[in-house]
């Protein structure tokens, strides 16, 4: 898995961008740009330099030997909903994606990381923003304690992998990147692999 840029994402060629909005995280920015049809139009998106890490994290159920997958309930504003999630958050300057998937981990969650398969990358939405996602799958190990970021407000849940399913066939899963891990996850047959 490449290390993760933290630099602008236009290549050359591009318009240039201006910022025509910014608050504590995200620049709006605008550029001016020409489609294929030869026409000029401005486009508007919101520029997220960090990349995100997501990673689904499981661990083995001591009596039974099931996957139990752990997720967060997460209070989310912008929606005014609590939704089901995945760990996630931003890969800090010097971090490859991995490294910032397993500290989110251990932020979030409060666990050790086992083992980790990184198992896709892609843009959260590229029509409004360029924010860049690397995803993973990974074993827990020992409790290490939370240590959430100040204003957080997320707690644990752990679901078995039929109860996983249910969620998502009920589409109690609105979070995309969690979307995409459990797809990954049970598409990619996990379910079934060894423990």
């Amino acid at each position: 898995m490449p290390e993760a840029t933290h630099a602008s994402t236009e290549t050359k060629g591009e318009p240039e961008s201006r910022v025509i909005g910014q608050g504590k995280f995200l620049k709006l920015k605008a550029k001016d740009v020409v489609g294929e049809d030869g026409k000029g139009r401005t486009i508007e998106y919101l520029d997220r330099p960090k990349p995100v890490a997501a990673v689904l994290a499981y661990r083995l159920d001591e009596a039974t030997g099931e996957r139990i997958l752990m997720l967060e309930i997460n209070r989310r504003d912008a929606v005014g909903k609590n939704l089901i999630e995945a760990a996630a958050g931003s890969v800090e300057a010097g971090e490859t994606p991995e490294q910032g998937a397993k500290r989110e981990l251990e932020e979030e969650l409060g666990f050790s990381v086992e083992d980790i398969k990184a198992v896709g990358e892609g843009y959260a939405s590229p029509g409004i923003t360029n924010e860049r996602m690397f995803f993973f799958i990974a074993k827990v190990g020992k409790y290490v304690g939370q240590r959430l970021e100040e204003g957080e407000e997320l707690s644990l849940m752990e679901v078995t992998e039929k109860e996983a399913r249910r969620l998502y066939s009920e589409g109690k899963i609105t979070d995309n990147k969690t979307h995409r891990l459990l797809s990954e996850y049970f598409l990619r047959g996990m379910d079934q692999a060894p423990q």
